[in-house]
């Protein structure tokens, strides 16, 4: 078991990953206006699903173990109760089926990405850093070394990622807690230098709105690339039940679970804002314009004289920020393919156990972590996986909570009364 420190960094983990990188992105494409409403809009709804989610949690407890008791007590305990099980308890084979369908396209898909991320960003990382060259592994005809340095690191991916999905994620504790510390330190250099350039140089406020066509407040014909990021950014919802399993303190589940999304969206307000102003030329992957930080004057000034002061911080600052998308999909990618492992075992058969002496957990996360490793080696672009995993993303995000929070109040008013639905992590003002 672990403290409620441990776990909202394991939230902040989850919803923190490939998505945060693309929001300044989002910004400039669908006008500050119309991307700014899609993510508070988006917090609230997904605050109020990761709610629901904690609810149908408990009551899956309460219904499944009421052993020698008239109703229900519905409280989160050791048992895990994943989306797909908890949709077998409340609407059948039917309900489970969906459930498991919109984990695996969204968990699949956002795994491809996090592979293919990897191994551009490490590509692109060691060609600038060790041999002075560009390296865009998603240009029309990357260069041969560029490609050798891509699957290089994606087999280096591929290694540690199948070691560490095999830990359930109570022993993970130390390594996701180092890792979002680091996400925090990578966030505040981000925060740091992008308000310093704005605030040094509030001429790049002027030339958002000369290139933006001010006042485009909301783009409606931008609004796929606003919605997508932005939903596909605050997604966790389906991974609660691995996080909430080990906590030791269980009564500060809905706490810490609205504390840690207040945070996160606080977050990527202030990247998607100053991330929008700051840059002339905003890369999808907004890490990456940080590859030309000086240092000197506003951060990205040319240094008119040798600094060597600056050389050094420059340096630094760079390998934090560009090795951030990095870490953060080293993290993310082992702990959603636990989550989609475990959810797939419900439905291997049990002699699988028995004539492989293999437990299903583990064949599930290993031969479900494979295919979208492959899918990286096979195909590298993201633009297409990144816009369906994001669809998905807002199905289980949203929609499959809400559906499961009603189905799971219904079954269990209709079979006792609307008091045996009450659990004790709803939150006062709804």
């Amino acid at each position: 078991l672990y403290s409620s420190q441990v776990a909202m960094a394991m939230i902040i983990n989850y919803v923190v990953g490939t998505g945060c990188f693309g929001l300044p992105y989002a910004f400039v494409e669908g006008g500050y206006g119309l991307a700014v409403s899609i993510l508070v809009v988006g917090g609230v709804l997904a605050t109020v699903s990761m709610v629901y989610t904690l609810e149908i949690m408990a009551r899956a407890e309460g219904v499944t173990n009421i052993g020698d008791r008239t109703r229900p007590v519905n409280r989160i305990a050791l048992e895990k109760f994943d989306f797909t099980r908890i949709a077998q308890i409340f609407q059948g084979a039917y309900g489970a089926w969906i459930s498991q369908a919109g984990v695996f396209f969204y968990t699949s898909g956002l795994m491809w990405s996090y592979a293919s991320v990897f191994g551009s960003s490490v590509s692109s990382l060691f060609s600038s850093t060790f041999l002075s060259k560009s390296c865009d592994i998603y240009a029309a005809n990357p260069p041969v070394g560029c490609t050798t340095a891509y699957y290089v690191a994606l087999a280096f991916f591929t290694a540690i990622c199948l070691y560490l999905v095999l830990l359930n994620l109570s022993e993970q504790a130390v390594l996701q807690k180092f890792l979002s510390l680091y996400r925090m330190v990578a966030f505040t250099i981000m925060l740091a230098t992008l308000a310093w350039r704005v605030g040094t140089d509030p001429s790049v406020v002027i030339r958002f709105h000369t290139r933006t066509g001010s006042p485009l407040l909301f783009r409606w014909d931008k609004f796929g690339k606003a919605f997508g990021p932005c939903f596909l950014a605050l997604n966790c919802h389906f991974n609660l039940p691995d996080v909430m399993q080990p906590l030791k303190d269980k009564s500060r589940a809905s706490f810490i679970g609205t504390t840690s999304m207040a945070f996160v969206v606080l977050l990527y307000l202030l990247l998607a804002i100053l991330g929008g102003f700051a840059f002339e030329q905003v890369s999808p992957l907004v890490s990456l314009n940080w590859a030309t930080y000086t240092g000197c004057g506003n951060g990205w000034d040319i240094c008119l004289e040798p600094n060597r002061r600056a050389e050094l911080v420059s340096g630094a600052t760079r390998l934090v920020v560009l090795l951030f998308p990095v870490i953060n999909v080293m993290s993310s990618f082992p702990m959603n393919g636990v989550t989609l492992g475990d959810n797939i075992a419900l439905f291997l058969p049990e002699s699988i156990e028995r004539s492989t002496g293999v437990s299903r957990k583990a064949l599930a996360r290993i031969s479900f972590s494979l295919p979208p490793l492959i899918l990286a080696a096979l195909f590298k672009k993201l633009d297409l996986i990144l816009a369906i995993a994001g669809l998905f993303g807002f199905i289980l995000e949203i929609l499959i909570p809400c559906g499961m929070h009603l189905a799971s109040s219904k079954y269990i008013s209709e079979k006792w009364d609307a008091t045996a639905a009450q659990t004790p992590y709803s939150l006062p003002f709804w």
